[in-house]
């Protein structure tokens, strides 16, 4: 089987959106402390002509703010500007915020890297954006974890771009870490299976195939220690066999060689 070799367009598209993910998830938290805090200290009620509806309730949640009177909107919207400058937040204009332009770029990035894979996916762009955000989301981790082991490895650079302008924003972390586990564990998965591939075509042609096995057992290995371990081994010619006795055995086989 060919092995897969993404273009740098799609490799510069998935590079895009683990930088679109990493600034939302180091925004979010910030932006929602310091929210949800100005509004439980402001127990500002629904407005009148919704009250009705869903009774007198204090609101206490950012999505919940479109709720209260224009008057109170204000005073909201003001202590959050301030909350957010005080965060270091960059936003380009001052009615923005910085969470929902985070999250407007990372939609923005999805649509551009379907467009990207689209000349080997029957989707692109406008059709992702047209489907529901569960099955928007399976389709974009699918097309990360087929391009993981090909962006930079040095993910925390690529958080780092993200930066804007002048603004400092501080990234967690643990945000690097987990992108970089991301990529680590699905290179391991392409190995994996690469080095089945090889090890099976020694077999086939009846050539030593002693490196083949040393290879594809110590991926095997590395791949069950790893702390992302889902448990279960990519697919191969040797699942269900010896070498990957929890593996299902593929259709296309109907006995097993011995390594």
């Amino acid at each position: 089987m060919e092995k897969f070799k993404p273009s740098p367009e799609m490799i510069k598209a998935a590079e895009t959106v683990f930088m679109a993910m990493a600034m939302v998830e180091t925004i979010k938290p910030v932006v929602l402390k310091y929210s949800e805090e100005i509004l439980a200290e402001g127990q500002w009620p629904v407005r009148s002509e919704f009250s009705e509806r869903i009774g007198n309730e204090v609101i206490l949640e950012k999505s919940k703010a479109w709720l209260m009177s224009d008057e109170h909107f204000l005073i909201y919207d003001g202590k959050c500007k301030e909350a957010r400058k005080a965060s270091d937040l960059y936003v380009a204009s001052e009615d923005q915020c910085p969470l929902l332009v985070s999250e407007a770029d990372l939609s923005k990035a999805e649509t551009e890297l379907a467009d990207a894979m689209s000349p080997i996916s029957p989707l692109n762009g406008e059709k992702i954006n047209r489907m529901s955000p569960t099955m928007r989301k399976e389709v974009v981790e699918l097309m990360l974890k087929l391009l993981a082991p090909f962006v930079s490895t040095n993910l925390s650079e690529i958080v780092q771009r993200a930066q804007r302008g002048g603004g400092e924003i501080k990234v967690a972390s643990k945000v690097a870490e987990s992108f970089s586990m991301t990529n680590e564990i699905s290179a391991l998965e392409v190995a994996y299976c690469e080095a089945a591939s090889e090890y099976r075509s020694k077999q086939v042609g009846l050539q030593n195939h002693a490196d083949e096995l040393h290879k594809f057992i110590e991926i095997r290995d590395q791949l069950r220690e790893h702390p992302d371990f889902s448990g279960h081994l990519p697919e191969t010619f040797f699942s269900g066999g010896e070498l990957d006795p929890d593996g299902p055995a593929p259709k296309s086989r109907s006995t097993r060689l011995r390594p």
